[in-house]
C-alpha cells in the first residue's frame, strides 16, 4: 500500500473537497429545519470529528476544501485552475471575482 501512495494533488484535494461537502450535508439533513442551534453545532462538531478521523484532516483545512469546491467545483475553468494552482492558492482565490481568477489564469 505504502508503495503505492502519491502525494494529492489539486484535483484529489477537489475530489476530497466534494466528498466532505456531501458528508457535510449529510449528516445536516438528519436535523429538522427548526432543529436548535445546539443541535445543529453539535452536529457541526460530529462532522468534523468524523472527517478528521476519516481523513486525517483537521476542520479549517476541511473547510478551505469545501469552500473551495463550493467556489470552483462546477466552475467551467475548474480544469485549467487544478492544473495552473495548487489547494493552497485556490483558496486564496476562493475570495475573489470570476474576472480576478479568469485574469490570474491568463497571467
Amino acid at each position: 500500500m505504502l508503495d503505492t501512495y502519491r502525494k494529492p494533488n489539486t484535483t484529489d484535494w477537489m475530489e476530497i473537497g466534494r466528498e466532505v461537502l456531501d458528508r457535510k450535508e449529510a449528516v445536516l439533513a438528519c436535523l429538522s429545519d427548526d432543529s436548535n442551534a445546539r443541535k445543529k453545532a453539535a452536529a457541526t462538531r460530529f462532522f468534523y470529528s468524523f472527517v478528521q478521523s476519516t481523513y486525517g484532516i483537521k476542520q479549517g483545512t476541511a473547510r478551505q476544501l469545501i469552500r473551495n469546491y463550493q467556489r470552483f467545483g462546477g466552475s467551467n475553468m475548474r480544469a485549467d485552475l487544478e492544473r495552473a494552482f495548487t489547494t493552497s492558492e485556490l483558496t486564496i482565490l476562493a475570495a475573489r471575482t470570476d474576472d480576478e481568477v479568469a485574469s490570474r489564469l491568463r497571467h
